[in-house]
């Protein structure tokens, strides 16, 4: 099974920085952010949301996870 890295606020900075280290390394990322980001990789997926609403990250657990 391949490992999986959940990002909260990736779409810049230092969330950003992690997501490009971590998909040099091959693994999958998941972020989840309130900005869309400009990352183009087959092992990235993107949320577009705000985590504090729970609803928001309940489905995207449901529905991926």
């Amino acid at each position: 099974m391949k490992d999986i890295l959940i990002v909260t606020g990736g779409s810049n900075g230092l969330g950003k920085a992690i997501i490009g280290y971590a998909l040099n390394r091959n693994i999958m990322i998941c972020n989840l952010d309130k900005e869309v980001s400009t990352i183009n990789n087959e092992n990235y997926k993107e949320f577009i949301g705000d985590i504090s609403d729970e609803q928001f990250v309940e489905t995207i657990y449901k529905r991926n996870f």
